[in-house]
């Protein structure tokens, strides 16, 4: 996915190219340069076309969307809750693919004084940054979405932990999806909307247990991850 340049309404503003130079002489009326204003960008997606109608379920029922700025080296940046605000009406002939437009609120930051110059304001997204974009397909009800490192596995049975200041209960839980991020678990009487679960380390807890031949269902007294 790439971002396009939306508009807003103060600076800062981007001089994208200069139509004159110095000493030349203008006249009234005449372009001089083109202004940026970046303060919303456009992510630009391309769906498949078998995939067009989750995407008009997403936009229909707002459904948040969320894009992943990989970094070299660095974690990468979730920029969570955006929405679908329009969708191509055509598919591309050559590759098939539907375009559909998700809104980015993009962000002023402070670019620090170095040797050569001061500091000075810039954005923080630019056009043509590629963007990865999640969109949801489906909502299933009576379940929790958690980050992989929530869970823990043993064999076909699966466990998160539940956490009290720092002490964690193992409890076992229902896997209904998986992928490389999130897995959904069905919500129960004891891991529900509001409970505390250890977000990650859910792996290193497990070992804890198991290294100190505890019983399953016992506290593991550690610190939280």
């Amino acid at each position: 996915s790439n971002t396009q340049s939306m508009g807003g309404d103060d600076g800062p503003f981007i001089v994208e190219r200069l139509r004159v130079v110095e000493g030349q002489h203008v006249e009234s009326g005449n372009v001089l340069c083109q202004i940026g204003d970046y303060h919303t960008l456009h992510i630009v997606g391309d769906a498949f076309e078998r995939d067009s109608d989750a995407i008009r379920r997403a936009r229909d029922k707002a459904w948040p969307i969320t894009a992943v700025v990989e970094r070299r080296g660095r974690e990468p940046i979730l920029l969570r809750d955006l929405r679908i605000v329009g969708i191509a009406p055509q598919v591309d002939s050559t590759s098939r693919a539907t375009q559909f437009y998700v809104e980015l609120k993009n962000r002023i930051v402070t670019v620090p004084a170095t040797q050569d110059q001061p500091a000075r304001l810039d954005w923080e997204f630019w056009p043509g940054r590629r963007m990865e974009l999640r969109v949801p397909t489906e909502r299933t009800p009576n379940a929790l979405k958690v980050p992989v490192a929530a869970v823990a596995q043993e064999g076909l049975d699966n466990f998160v932990f539940q956490a009290s200041g720092n002490v964690f209960k193992r409890r076992p839980v229902k896997v209904l999806h998986r992928d490389e991020d999130y897995v959904v678990i069905e919500e129960t009487r004891m891991i529900t909307h509001g409970v505390p679960i250890a977000m990650n380390g859910a792996y290193q807890l497990q070992l804890a247990l198991v290294n100190a031949s505890m019983d399953p269902s016992a506290i593991a007294h550690v610190n939280a991850p």
